[in-house]
C-alpha cells in the first residue's frame, strides 16, 4: 500500500467518518472483480466504485435482455441485445474519477482471475464452475464472494482466505476517558470520571497518559478487566507509585485490538457452515435457500431447471452436506418458479455484499462468516390468488415474483417521499425499477429543500458534479425518469411542517397511499408521523447511522407509530466546561464554533441591524435596553474602533485575537484561581475535569498558531470585504501586542449550569439611558459613512471559505492550551457540523428492505401483522435483526355502559359551526361521555366547576380559536379542541381519542 496515497476528505467526508483514512487508504489501492452485470451485479458496482476502491473490472458475457430492465437500473431498451457489461459501463464510470473502471467480455478464467484482490460472482453459474473458482481464490489468497438473487430469495458467501486479519472489528471510534483513582494493589482498580463512561469489552486494553503519581502506567499498555461502566481492573499495581489527583486527571484510552478469523473453501463450508441468521421466526430456512440454490447451480450444469429437477437435485444435495433433516419442498418449488432478478432484493444483497467487498480490500469491520440468506416470502401473494400473465415488458419479472394484480397495484400508488439524499435516491431508484406510479392515478411527490454539494456525491448516486448547486428533488426527478421514462413524478423544494399545511392539506394526503421519510432529522420524521396518524396513511420510515440501519413500517390500527418511541435525551455541554474546563476535543470544537458564530456571524448581523433599520434603537431601548447596550457597543467596536482599511489591519486584528483566546483570557482565569487555589470545601480547585491551563505564546512557526491567524485575518477580511492576501501568519510578527493587565471582571466559573438564578441578565446601571445615549452619538455617523457588513453563516462544506479552517485552527490550540491532543480538520468538522457519518452500502441496503415491505403494505391480499418486519442491522459486525412490529397498543374506557377501545390512530369528530354549549351536548349525546372542561387553543372555553366564568358558552369554537387564541384556521383542516371527560360517577376519564371539529 502507498502511505501517500491522497484522498479527496471532501468528496469522501461523510465516508471517512465510518470507515477512517487508512481503511480508505487500503481501499485506494485494491482492485476488484465483478463478474455478471445484472440487478444484484450493477448494485455492487455502484456501491464499491462510489466507496472508493481502486479499480474495478466488470466482467459479464451476457447481452441485455428485457428482463433485465426490471433490476439494472443503467440499463435502457436501447440497450437490449447488448453486451451487459459495456453497457453500463459509461454510468458506472462517471459515478468516481478516482476509480479506474474496466470491462471483460471474456469467460471467466483463472489466469485472468489471480490479478485481483477480491471477486465476487453474481450471475448463475454451473455447479462445477464454482467450485473450481472458489477452490483456486482460496488457494491463492483472493477474497472470494459469492452472491446471487432469485425474486425473494438471495444469498451470500464469503470466503477471505485461510487467516483473514481484521484491523478493526467494531468500527467504533475508541474512547478516551479522564480517570479519578487506580488504587495501589494486586488488582489496580481505575476508576473513571463520573461524566465518562469507558465503553471497554473483555478483550480490550487500554493505555494511559498524563496520569501523576503513578507515572509508571504511562505510554503503557494494559489489558482490562471490565467491572462496570466507571471502573475496571488493569491487574497489579501495588510497586508503582500512588495514583495522585493533581492539577489534572490523566486519561485512559481504549484500545480495540485486531482479530484473526478463518475461512473454509466452499466445500468445506457447505460441510461446516456457520450462518448470519436474520430472522429467528423462520429458523431453519437459511439452510433451505442454500439447498435450493446450489441444486439449481447443478440443474444448470444439465441444462433443466425444471422444479422436478431442482428438486431431485436438491435431495443429492441434501444427502451429501446434510444441511438440513427434511427438505421444504414447498419453499423449493416457490424458489423455482421465481425465475427473475427484482430491484429490491438485489438492494438488500448488493449493500450487504458490497459491504464485504469493501471489509475485503480494508480489513475494516467484521465480515459475514460464512453465509447469509434472504427469503421475503412474507412479501407473497396466496398461491390461490396468484396469477401470472407475461407481456414481454420490463415489469415481467414483478409479475412472475407477485402477480398480476399486484403489479397493477404497485403501478397506481401515489406516495408523498419527504427528502432527496441519499436515502431518498435509493428509494425512488427501486421505485422506478419497480414500476410505482407509473398507471392511472399513480405518482410520486418528492420535496427536499437543499441543493446539491460535492460531499452529497459520494452516496447520492443520481447526482454528478455537474448538478452541485441544483435542486435535489429536481435532479433525483429528472435521473429516475431517464431510468423508466413512464413514472410520473413531480419534484417540489417545500419544506414539510405547518409553514406548508396550505400546500400539504385534506386533499393532497386524502389522496396519497403513502408516506416515505427519507429524512435524517428527527424534527421532520415526527412532523410526517403525526400527520400520518392524523390521515390514516402507512409511513415507511428508515434511516442510517454509518455502517448501521434500521426501518419501520407504520401502519394504520396496527402498530405504535414513530412518535410511540421517545429517544433518550441528549446531554449538552454544560457552560462552564465549555467556557472553563475543557476536557475533550468535542469540549474545544463547541467553543470555537461559538467563537466563530460570535465574530463572524452575530456580531456582524447586530451591525447590519443597526445600519439598516432606523427604528432599531427605539425598539430595542423599550425590548431589552441591556442588550442594546451591548449591540451599540459592538457597533462602536466593528464600524470605528477595530475596522480595517486594509489586510494588514485583518492581521492585527488576528494577532490580538490570539492573544486575548488562548493567551490573556487564560491568564485572567489562572489569576483568579491560582494552581494552589481550594474551594469552598477546602478541596483543590484544580483536579478531576479542571485542568490547569497553559499559556501560549505566539510563534508563526508552530502549524497551529499560523492555521489560526492566517484563518483568522482571511475571515475578518471577507467580513469588511477587503480583499485577503498571504503569509498572514509570518507578517503577524510586527504587530504590537500590549502587555496583559488582570481584568476587573470576576469569572463565574463555579455553579453556572446549575443556578438558575445566575444566568439572569444582570441589573442595568441607573446611568443606561446616559450611556445609551452616548453611544448612539458615537455611531451615529456609522449609517452614513459605513456599508452593511457581510455575515457568514457557518458552513462546513465549502472548501474556500475558510470557515473549518478558522474553526479547527482555534479548536486545536484551545485543545493545547489544556493539555489535549489535537486532532484533525476532518475530525474536528464531523464534531463543528454534527456530521453523520454514512456510506452508500448501508442506504442501499435498507432502501432495498423498504422496498420489498411495501409489496405487505399495499398488498392486494390482506396481510397480517406478523408477516410485516421492522429492521435492525449493524453491517460492522455483520449483526441482522428482522423482528415483528409491535401491536399498537389499546386503552378501553367506559361509556353507557360500554367499553370502547381505542388507540392512537382513532379520532372522534363532530360535524358543525358549532358554538361551545352545541358542541357539548352534540359530544355527549354522541359519545356518552360527560364534558367537565373543553379547552380551544390556549383558551378555556368552559369548565363545570366555574359556571359563572363560562362567558363564551355560547360563542363559536371558530370564533374563539380566531379572536381569543388569535390562530389561524388551517383551510379546510379539522379544528382539534380537548375535552376533559367525567364517566358516570364523576370521576376523570384520564385518556381518550383525539377529538376534533368539522366546522366546514
Amino acid at each position: 500500500m502507498s502511505e501517500n496515497t491522497q484522498i479527496d476528505e471532501d468528496l469522501y467526508s461523510r465516508q471517512l467518518f465510518v470507515l477512517g483514512i487508512d481503511a480508505m487508504k487500503r481501499m485506494a489501492n485494491s482492485s476488484v472483480l465483478i463478474s455478471g452485470l445484472g440487478g444484484l451485479g450493477v448494485e455492487i458496482a455502484k456501491n464499491i466504485i462510489l466507496a472508493g476502491v481502486k479499480a474495478v473490472t466488470l466482467q459479464d458475457t451476457e447481452n441485455v435482455t428485457m428482463a433485465d430492465l426490471a433490476s439494472q437500473f443503467y440499463l435502457n431498451e436501447s440497450s437490449i441485445g447488448k453486451n451487459r457489461a459495456l453497457e453500463s459501463f459509461p454510468k458506472l464510470v462517471g459515478l468516481n474519477e478516482y476509480v479506474s473502471v474496466s470491462t471483460s467480455t471474456a469467460e471467466l478464467t483463472t489466469s485472468f482471475i489471480q490479478q485481483f484482490n477480491c471477486i465476487i460472482i453474481t450471475n448463475p453459474m454451473k455447479y462445477s464452475e464454482i467450485f473450481e473458482i472458489s477452490d483456486f481464490c482460496h488457494k491463492n489468497g483472493i477474497a472470494f464472494i459469492l452472491s446471487m438473487t432469485r425474486g425473494v430469495f438471495g444469498f451470500i458467501f464469503n470466503d477471505f482466505g485461510e487467516t483473514f486479519n481484521v484491523r478493526e472489528p467494531s468500527g467504533e471510534k475508541p474512547t478516551r476517558f479522564l480517570i479519578s483513582s487506580i488504587s495501589n494493589d494486586k488488582e489496580g482498580i481505575v476508576v473513571i470520571d463520573d461524566k465518562d463512561d469507558h465503553n471497554l469489552s473483555p478483550n480490550d486494553h487500554v493505555i494511559f497518559d498524563q496520569v501523576e503519581g503513578m507515572t509508571e502506567v504511562n505510554g503503557r499498555e494494559f489489558p482490562v478487566k471490565v467491572i462496570n461502566k466507571k471502573s475496571f481492573s488493569i491487574g497489579d499495581t501495588s510497586e508503582f507509585h500512588p495514583y495522585v489527583s493533581g492539577t489534572s486527571s490523566g486519561y485512559g484510552n481504549q484500545i480495540i485490538l485486531p482479530i484473526t478469523m478463518h475461512f473454509l473453501e466452499l466445500k468445506e463450508a457447505l460441510k461446516n457452515p456457520s450462518f448470519n441468521i436474520s430472522d429467528f421466526s423462520a429458523f431453519g430456512r437459511d439452510q433451505q435457500v442454500i439447498v435450493a440454490f446450489f441444486s439449481l447451480f447443478k440443474s444448470i450444469e444439465e441444462n433443466n431447471t425444471s422444479v422436478e429437477n431442482v428438486l431431485k437435485n436438491a435431495a443429492i444435495f441434501n444427502n451429501e452436506y446434510k444441511l438440513v433433516e427434511a427438505l421444504d419442498e414447498k419453499l423449493i418449488s416457490e424458489f423455482v418458479r421465481e425465475d427473475a432478478v427484482i430491484a429490491p432484493t438485489a438492494a438488500v444483497l448488493g449493500g450487504i455484499a458490497g459491504q464485504e467487498v469493501i471489509k475485503s480490500v480494508s480489513g475494516k469491520f467484521t465480515p459475514l462468516q460464512m453465509f447469509f440468506t434472504l427469503a421475503y416470502v412474507e412479501a407473497l401473494q396466496p398461491e390461490e390468488s396468484y396469477k401470472c400473465t407475461l407481456k414481454n415488458d420490463r415489469y415481467d419479472a414483478y409479475r412472475i415474483v407477485f402477480g398480476d394484480d399486484q403489479q397493477a397495484a404497485m403501478q397506481k400508488l401515489r406516495y408523498f417521499m419527504v427528502g432527496a439524499g441519499a436515502l431518498g435516491c435509493e428509494l425512488l431508484k427501486n421505485w422506478a425499477m419497480m414500476g410505482v406510479a407509473t398507471e392511472g392515478e399513480g405518482k410520486i411527490f418528492v420535496t427536499d429543500m437543499d441543493q446539491i454539494e460535492r460531499s452529497n456525491l459520494n452516496r447520492q448516486f443520481l447526482f454528478r458534479n455537474t448538478d452541485i448547486g441544483k435542486p435535489k428533488s429536481q435532479c433525483a426527478a429528472d435521473a429516475i425518469k431517464v431510468m423508466n421514462p413512464a413514472i410520473v413524478v413531480e419534484a417540489q423544494q417545500n419544506r414539510v411542517g405547518e409553514e406548508s399545511e396550505n400546500i400539504y392539506n385534506d386533499d393532497f394526503y386524502n389522496s396519497l397511499s403513502g408516506v416515505c421519510n427519507a429524512l435524517d432529522n428527527r424534527e421532520t420524521r415526527s412532523y410526517n408521523d403525526t400527520q400520518c396518524v392524523y390521515y390514516n396513511k402507512p409511513l415507511l420510515e428508515s434511516g442510517t447511522l454509518g455502517p448501521m440501519a434500521h426501518f419501520q413500517i407504520i401502519l394504520p390500527h396496527l402498530t405504535p407509530s414513530f412518535n410511540s418511541y421517545v429517544d433518550p435525551p441528549s446531554h449538552g455541554i454544560p457552560e462552564c466546561t465549555l467556557h472553563y474546563f475543557p476536557t475533550n476535543i468535542n469540549h474545544c470544537t463547541m467553543w470555537a464554533r461559538d467563537i466563530f458564530g460570535g465574530l463572524f456571524t452575530q456580531q456582524p448581523s447586530v451591525v447590519n441591524q443597526y445600519l439598516t433599520d432606523k427604528g432599531y434603537v427605539k425598539k430595542m431601548m423599550k425590548a431589552d435596553p441591556g442588550s442594546l447596550i451591548t449591540n451599540l457597543q459592538t457597533v462602536k467596536r466593528l464600524l470605528i474602533e477595530e475596522r480595517p482599511e486594509t489586510f494588514e489591519d485583518c492581521i492585527k486584528w488576528a494577532r490580538l485575537e490570539f492573544e486575548d483566546l488562548f493567551n490573556h483570557q487564560l491568564k485572567d482565569l489562572i489569576n483568579q484561581y491560582p494552581k494552589d487555589s481550594k474551594d469552598d470545601h477546602g478541596v483543590p480547585f484544580w483536579t478531576g475535569a479542571r485542568r490547569f491551563p497553559s499559556i501560549l505564546t505566539y510563534n508563526p512557526n508552530n502549524e497551529y498558531h499560523a492555521a489560526f491567524v492566517n484563518a483568522a485575518a482571511f475571515m475578518h477580511a471577507k467580513v469588511h470585504g477587503i480583499t485577503p492576501e498571504n503569509d498572514a501568519a509570518q507578517r503577524a510578527t510586527n504587530v504590537e501586542v500590549p502587555e496583559w493587565k488582570p481584568s476587573n471582571q470576576k469569572m463565574d466559573v463555579e455553579g453556572t449550569d446549575n443556578n438558575p438564578k445566575k444566568k439572569k441578565k444582570p441589573a442595568l446601571a441607573k446611568n443606561y439611558k446616559i450611556v445609551i445615549k452616548k453611544l448612539c452619538q458615537e455611531v451615529s455617523k456609522c449609517r452614513e459613512t459605513s456599508k452593511p457588513l457581510n455575515v457568514e453563516e457557518f458552513e462546513k462544506d465549502d472548501p474556500t471559505n475558510g470557515h473549518m479552517e478558522f474553526i479547527a485552527a482555534a479548536a486545536n490550540l484551545r485543545a493545547i492550551n489544556y493539555r489535549i491532543p489535537p486532532t484533525t480538520k476532518l475530525e474536528i468538522k464531523g464534531i463543528a457540523g454534527n456530521i453523520i457519518p454514512a456510506i452508500a452500502t448501508t442506504t442501499a441496503m435498507v432502501c432495498g428492505f423498504v422496498a420489498l415491505e411495501m409489496y405487505k403494505v399495499h398488498s392486494v391480499t390482506k396481510k397480517d401483522l406478523s408477516e410485516f418486519r421492522d429492521g435492525f442491522v449493524n453491517l460492522s459486525s455483520a449483526n441482522f435483526q428482522l423482528l415483528q412490529p409491535n401491536q399498537v397498543p389499546t386503552k378501553t374506557i367506559m361509556a353507557n355502559g360500554k367499553q370502547i377501545k381505542f388507540s392512537l390512530w382513532d379520532k372522534w369528530v363532530i360535524e358543525g359551526d358549532l358554538t361551545v354549549k352545541e358542541f357539548i351536548a352534540e359530544f355527549e349525546n354522541k359519545y356518552g361521555l360527560k364534558i367537565s372542561a373543553l379547552t380551544v387553543g390556549m383558551i378555556i372555553a368552559y369548565t363545570e366547576f366555574f359556571k359563572a366564568s363560562n362567558d363564551l358558552e355560547n360563542k363559536k369554537i371558530t370564533s374563539i380559536y380566531k379572536e381569543d387564541a388569535q390562530l389561524t384556521l388551517a383551510e379546510g383542516k379539522l379544528l382539534k379542541v380537548v375535552p376533559s371527560c367525567v364517566d358516570e360517577k364523576g370521576d376523570d376519564i384520564p385518556e381518550i381519542p383525539e377529538v376534533y371539529l368539522k366546522y366546514f
